[in-house]
């Protein structure tokens, strides 16, 4: 009787799990073709726009101020204090350099989209070969998550940095978590990393998985260099290391929280504690290392999940910035399709899945729009963000801990 039961409860599974996997094949073509449509407006439009569009009236706006910062600070002139925007660290002028340091604006413009359509084309490999999408129809969908973005418009429109960085992050830790050690892979793994510091808000929390996963050489490694990139950067300046390093902390603090949302900075500016900026970023950055540490042999992707959703919150951030999610869409897919080759669905990694595709390939014109619909728009976003990492800690800790057990059962 008992297997009669459990052989009826099979059968009647399998409408269902068949159900499901037409519904999900069905997603998948239609976002596919909503995505191809959106990417082939988005993406042309957004590089013409970087490359060739008049000044004040929207495009290149962050890139224009990377090119006013860069050429003063290698002609020793002033930066911190002076220029508004200036709120990057020394070795960060060092690594724009090769992209925004040109005669004119104009060639800048060419190089920045020429470097951009190279990290999209970078972004799409990674998202091929890591989201384990097989089916012709999947590896369609997944290429074109990142390209029909809200977020990834914004960063070429503007000249953000959020595509160029993601890849090299990604591929960084990728070449510490999954490849044979060698002096050669710690030095790669060190250049794509210590690179991505070009931006630190953006890219600091993913180094505890760097650091914990990479060990002693590739720290050293990457700290050594920061050091020198910062000290190579400070040389063409008339103001001490202790000085510059004063001046961008100050600068960095001067941030219009308003603007922004689902960051720490909002928060704390909405309950009228401004003073806590600085001391309430390094709380959440020391929790988040102590975190790593504690889980730093679970899944790699789990570790980078977590990382991006912190990294998302942890600092001051508008909504270009949105593409930090995308790891942790990555991580979710890969879920996915782990639990389909075992004949399963996981469908709450599916449910953060459809709605985290559906923020992110929204119009971004939802942000702007009158209350209570931006806001609501906005607040339903950041509690599905929150909501996704404290179910990717949760996983996190029971993975790790049925390892545990099975190693424990298999020693006894």
């Amino acid at each position: 009787m008992h297997l009669h039961g459990y052989c009826m409860s099979l059968d009647d599974l399998a409408p269902d799990l068949a159900q499901r996997d037409r519904l999900w094949r069905a997603f998948l073509l239609l976002g596919a073709c909503l995505m191809a449509a959106a990417a082939l407006y988005r993406i042309p439009v957004e590089l013409s726009r970087l490359a060739a569009e008049p000044l004040g009236s929207g495009a290149a706006t962050d890139l224009i101020k990377r090119f006013r910062e860069v050429h003063p600070w290698f002609d020793g002139r002033p930066v911190y204090g002076v220029i508004e925007s200036a709120d990057y660290p020394p070795a960060s002028y060092i690594l724009m350099f090769p992209l925004v340091h040109w005669a004119t604006f104009e060639v800048a413009r060419l190089v920045w989209m020429a470097s951009t359509v190279a990290a999209l084309l970078w972004l799409s490999v990674i998202m091929l070969r890591e989201t384990r999408a097989s089916t012709p129809i999947e590896r369609a969908f997944v290429v074109l998550v990142p390209l029909a973005s809200y977020a990834a418009a914004a960063n070429i429109r503007i000249g953000q940095m959020g595509i160029h960085l993601i890849p090299m992050l990604l591929a960084g830790l990728l070449v510490l978590a999954r490849q044979e050690r060698s002096w050669k892979r710690d030095v790669l793994a060190a250049v794509l990393l210590v690179a991505a510091l070009v931006k630190p808000t953006f890219s600091v929390p993913f180094f505890w998985v760097a650091f914990f996963r990479g060990g002693f050489r590739f720290s050293a490694l990457a700290v050594g260099a920061y050091v020198a990139l910062t000290l190579w950067g400070a040389a063409y300046q008339q103001d001490s290391l202790v000085a510059l390093i004063q001046g961008w902390l100050g600068q960095s603090g001067n941030v219009e929280a308003n603007t922004a949302h689902a960051n720490l900075f909002s928060w704390l500016a909405a309950a009228g504690l401004q003073d806590w900026y600085l001391p309430g970023s390094l709380l959440v950055l020391v929790a988040a290392g102590v975190w790593t540490w504690w889980y730093r042999k679970a899944d790699v992707w789990l570790l980078i999940a977590v990382a991006s959703l912190v990294a998302r919150f942890w600092s001051y951030h508008r909504w270009y910035d949105d593409i930090l999610v995308l790891p942790a869409m990555i991580a979710l897919y890969r879920m996915i399709a782990a639990e389909e080759r075992e004949g399963r669905r996981d469908l709450v990694a599916m449910g953060f899945f459809v709605m985290l595709w559906g923020f992110s390939v929204s119009p971004a014109q939802l942000m702007e729009m009158p209350d209570p619909w931006g806001s609501l728009f906005k607040g339903t976003k950041t509690i599905t963000w929150v909501l996704l990492l404290i179910e990717l800690l949760r996983r996190t800790h029971r993975r790790t801990f049925a390892v545990v057990q099975q190693r424990q059962l298999e020693a006894a």
